[in-house]
């Protein structure tokens, strides 16, 4: 197993999905119609009494406004949100930097990230020379295209990362950077579960896409919280296989569904991730075995 080049593929993206379809994408796109009134009709199975009214379609559209699509995911990936008041470092409060065991700091990651909803399903571990792997040796391009596809490169000369803003892209992440978190956050259920088509063409993508912008909030906070206890986090939407962090930090297992993994908690609930490296020590949490893997 080697660190993967990715930098010819987009990160999530549509088309990508279209290709992988069996058939391809003509296939694909004759099954998105035969989805949505498949689940438009068990939905009226279950829920035969179910009627949309305009507060309905009212929350699903302003959920999808403030979406993926919108400013508001932006801080999907580092250095596209400017903080009009950003956190201030333990030195310009004069105060000492935070110093606990890697047992405290595990607590007090789910703690605080459970304040901007990304907790307590909170894993954590520590680079070696096999789970390094997990991140791309080439980043792809952001789904927005807001970033380029760049070499990721961990560096022992600096403290703080940085990208080069021209040809050969590149993202450095300090050596030191050792640490990682991974974390989930939970659907929107309820409106997922009563749907009125798929959850790519209306009621209810705004419930899928509000996730995004969750996480985006979380991963600035997150960055903006080690940065006001004396250390650094590195994060991005589309520097690794989330999925393969999730399953070696124990929140959830590979299951039959292929790309997501599943949650003994939270079921396949499980939305957008988020995987943090810092250099704030952390105890690491083992995988699990609720014997989803052996069932599916």
């Amino acid at each position: 197993m080697k660190r993967r080049n990715q930098s010819r593929f987009s990160n999530w993206h549509m088309d990508i999905t279209a290709k992988d379809y069996p058939g391809g994408p003509t296939a694909f796109n004759e099954a998105i119609p035969n989805g949505v009134e498949a689940v438009k009709k068990k939905t009226k199975e279950l829920w035969p009494n179910l009627k949309t009214t305009i507060r309905d379609w009212s929350l699903d559209s302003s959920l999808l406004s403030v979406g993926v699509l919108s400013h508001y995911s932006l801080g999907l990936e580092m250095g596209l949100v400017n903080l009009m008041n950003p956190s201030r470092t333990p030195e310009e409060l004069g105060m000492p930097k935070w110093e606990g065991t890697p047992e405290e700091n595990l607590m007090m990651v789910r703690a605080v990230l459970s304040v901007v909803g990304m907790g307590p399903s909170v894993g954590a571990a520590e680079l070696d020379d096999k789970n390094i792997n997990f991140i791309w040796g080439h980043a792809p391009v952001s789904c927005e295209g807001l970033v380029p596809a760049e070499r990721i490169i961990f560096d022992d000369s600096i403290t703080e990362y940085y990208r080069t803003k021209s040809a050969p892209y590149e993202l450095h992440i300090p050596s030191s950077h050792k640490y990682v978190i991974a974390t989930n956050n939970m659907s929107a259920d309820e409106r997922l579960r009563r749907p009125m088509g798929g959850v790519f063409t209306g009621f209810p993508a705004g419930a899928e896409m509000i996730s995004y912008s969750r996480v985006s909030l979380a991963k600035s906070f997150m960055e903006q919280f080690m940065h006001g206890i004396g250390y650094h986090a590195v994060h991005g939407y589309k520097l690794q296989a989330g999925n393969a962090w999730g399953i070696c930090t124990g929140v959830g297992e590979h299951s039959r569904m292929g790309t997501v993994i599943m949650s003994p908690e939270y079921g396949a609930l499980l939305r957008t991730h988020a995987v943090f490296y810092t250099d704030l020590p952390l105890a690491p949490t083992p995988a699990i075995d609720a014997g989803i893997t052996k069932f599916c």
